[in-house]
């Protein structure tokens, strides 16, 4: 039996990065943890998918699609030429996306301003699970544990011919060119190691423990590591390459897990039903409840780093998860005190406010998430006391950014956000 620990962290959200709104949702701001990003989508979203830290992808129900080119914080609404649902995204650079619907995979290779269809040579067969190893070779999984491929960028779909179980696929999880999974309806896990050709289904202590659970996703790390998440909030595991799967609940009968993503072998995150996020950081072996900001169900989580990602949900629920990774300390509070930024998130101008404890030299800079310096505000000497000063930066986009303050060698940085 695989070691098993699931942890519950009750929604103790920390006060500054939580807000009400009134909505039922508890509110965002743009500090570091998980924010709730307005979409202006009232369908449900599906799929999402981020080819850097700045430009991604949501796919969704009613042909919604939303894209951004800012990490997340602001999204706008994409035309795609389809009726679909759009169960899967997949991005392979900032500029080409590729969105899964009925029968047909959708292109862009314009960052969305335009898109062409690629048929998949099925028959009112949804694209659920897209997935791209390289610029020129992807998977999908389809229905009826249908399978197919492209080795040409996605103008043209292939199936294998070889032989299939009797459900459906949700999910998929392709380690190379010739390994993976597939999982679906009635419990259905399946193994295939020549490509797809053929898939070898897990037989659950030959077929004695098989049900009727719904698997959505599946990860893997290795050849021999992978999870997968069901309904129920089941959570099934194989440390030996699929021989052998446990099966684990991390949530309640209500919370039908849908998505999984591991950001590395030890980090890991789970979405699911009623706005619940759980995550890893020893490989799986215990699993800790996220801060709930949203009783929706989310259906897709996809991160870039352990430092940045997304989650997204019914209702045109988007959660963006953010921390800060540049490296700067706090202050000691004898040195500086009271540091904030008004207003914020920034619309025109806005004044960075605090106190020095004693007469110091004081370089204020403006640098993006990547902590790369954009502008230098203050670079001099102030004496002891309470400090304002002016902010007006009509030279960036909108965006997210770091305020930098520095005195004697140490360092504070605030996270601001411009909107204009």
């Amino acid at each position: 039996m695989v070691p098993f620990l699931i942890l519950m962290a009750l929604p103790g959200v920390n006060s500054q990065n939580v807000v009400n709104n009134g909505t039922g949702d508890r509110g965002y701001n743009y500090d570091a943890g998980w924010q709730l990003i307005p979409s202006g989508a009232e369908e449900n979203l599906l799929s999402v998918h981020f080819a850097n830290t700045t430009n991604g992808f949501i796919g969704g129900a009613l042909t919604r699609c939303l894209k951004s080119t800012n990490g997340g914080l602001n999204w706008s609404p994409v035309v795609v030429p389809s009726y679909a649902d759009f169960n899967s995204v997949w991005t392979t650079s900032s500029n080409d996306a590729f969105l899964g619907g009925w029968d047909t995979v959708y292109i862009t290779h314009n960052n969305g301003q335009s898109w062409t269809g690629a048929y998949t040579n099925t028959m009112n067969f949804a694209v659920n699970s897209l997935q791209f190893i390289s610029p020129q070779n992807g998977f999908a999984f389809l229905p009826w544990v249908s399978f197919i491929k492209t080795t040409d960028g996605g103008n043209t779909w292939s199936a294998p011919t070889g032989g299939f179980t009797a459900w459906d696929f949700f999910d998929g999880f392709m380690l190379d060119q010739n390994t993976g999974w597939g999982v679906g309806d009635c419990q259905n896990i399946a193994k295939t190691t020549d490509g797809g050709e053929t898939w070898l289904p897990y037989e659950w202590n030959s077929w004695t423990e098989l049900t009727c659970n719904k698997i959505w996703g599946i990860k893997a790390t290795s050849e021999l590591n992978a999870w997968a998440v069901a309904d129920s909030g089941v959570v099934y595991r194989t440390i030996d390459g699929g021989n052998y799967w446990s099966r684990n609940i991390i949530a309640g009968e209500e919370d039908n897990l849908k998505d999984i993503y591991f950001v590395n072998a030890n980090v890991g995150y789970i979405a699911g039903f009623n706005g619940k996020i759980f995550k890893t950081t020893d490989g799986g072996n215990t699993w800790i409840q996220e801060p709930q900001l949203t009783n929706n169900n989310l259906n897709a989580i996809f991160f870039i780093s352990e430092n940045l990602g997304w989650a997204v949900g019914d209702n045109g629920t988007i959660l963006r998860y953010w921390v800060d990774d540049t490296g700067l300390s706090d202050l000691p509070s004898a040195l500086v005190e009271d540091l904030v930024i008004y207003p914020n998130p920034v619309t025109t101008e806005s004044t960075i406010s605090f106190t020095l404890a004693e007469k110091q030299k004081v370089k204020i800079e403006i640098r993006d998430i990547s902590n790369r310096v954009l502008k230098t505000i203050f670079d001099g000497t102030l004496q002891q006391g309470d400090h304002l000063i002016s902010l007006d930066l009509p030279e960036l986009s909108k965006g997210v950014y770091l305020c930098k303050l520095s005195v004697q060698g140490e360092s504070i940085c605030k996270s601001m956000v411009i909107t204009q």
